[in-house]
């Protein structure tokens, strides 16, 4: 058998059994000292990361904005509902006003006819205002 030059030939993982071969072997390199720098550099950067308070880094806008836009429609059907519920107290306390006016005035016989909000009247500014209201709500409760 003929030497051959194995000087090029380097085996990292694979384990000749021929002695001339085994010369060109290449021991594993020690990974401890990558570990250990590799360690140390991730330790710096997750110091630099959290140092401080954490919540001051989020970007507290993007947040808000996701809520808003999901929360937008019942909000506004929320209002719509709030503003009706409003103008039915407001005339309820103007019946009552009323009521309370027409039982302390028995002899006046316009007062005495009228228990309640009367619509259909024109010389009603208030009454008539709040029935334009009420329609222009159930106009748009609808349009939902």
């Amino acid at each position: 058998m003929e030497m051959k030059d194995f000087n090029n030939l380097k085996f990292y993982n694979y384990i000749p059994v021929n002695r001339e071969l085994k010369k060109c072997c290449v021991p594993c390199p020690d990974t401890e000292e990558f570990e250990v720098k590799l360690n140390q550099e991730l330790d710096e950067q997750l110091k630099n990361a959290f140092q401080g308070n954490v919540l001051d880094q989020i970007n507290a806008r993007n947040i808000n904005v996701d809520l808003k836009r999901d929360l937008k429609k019942k909000l506004n059907i929320l209002s719509k509902r709030t503003d009706k519920a409003i103008i039915e107290l407001i005339k309820r306390k103007i019946n009552e006003s009323k009521n309370n006016k027409e039982t302390s005035n028995v002899n006046d016989e316009q007062e005495n006819t009228s228990m309640t909000l009367n619509f259909d009247r024109k010389n009603d500014n208030l009454g008539h205002l709040l029935h334009q209201t009420l329609n222009k709500l159930d106009v748009m409760d609808e349009s939902d």
